[in-house]
């Protein structure tokens, strides 16, 4: 499959000369596609920092993310946008779904914001529905399905999710 995620020399830091806070320091490793990655450490340890790098939401300090072949440093707001709609997908912790919404329409949205039609968009929903109905208790069914991960393939799926190490 090849290298989806190459992460070079990483560092993130917050803050100012006088008040400078690294939260990041040289982080480097490779993903193959098909590999399933965990990022484990105690809290505060970066693990979220380290993930909102990777997916694009937060900007490093230096050093490169290479997803797909593009170095995400490069990519301008536009460039950035469609990387993000057509390259990843994203499953936060908590959702961040339009509460104003239906479950369907969470689901639709990035089908088009990519012009998808609606005829294609409601084909896709109703496998998906039954996929997960068959892998899934029914009451995790509805909250699953407003995730809008789930709507397409993507090549790439960032699970924003950390989990500290318990002492």
């Amino acid at each position: 499959m090849g290298r989806v995620l190459q992460v070079q020399d990483v560092e993130k830091y917050y803050g100012n000369k006088n008040n400078l806070t690294k939260a990041l320091a040289g982080i480097s490793f490779e993903v193959e596609g098909g590999e399933y990655v965990g990022v484990m450490g105690a809290s505060g340890s970066g693990k979220t920092t380290l993930l909102n790098c990777i997916s694009t939401i937060d900007a490093v300090t230096s050093g490169h993310i290479v997803i797909d072949g593009a170095d995400v440093r490069n990519l301008k707001s536009n460039a950035l946008a469609e990387f993000r709609r057509t390259k990843l997908g994203f499953i936060f912790q908590d959702f961040n779904l339009l509460d104003t919404f239906s479950i369907r329409d969470n689901i639709f949205l990035p089908l088009v914001l990519a012009g998808k039609d609606y005829d294609e968009m409601n084909a896709k929903l109703q496998p998906i529905a039954k996929k997960l109905e068959s892998l899934i208790p029914a009451a995790r069914v509805s909250r699953m399905m407003r995730t809008p991960t789930v709507s397409w393939r993507r090549e790439s799926v960032l699970i924003v999710h950390p989990f500290p190490l318990s002492r």
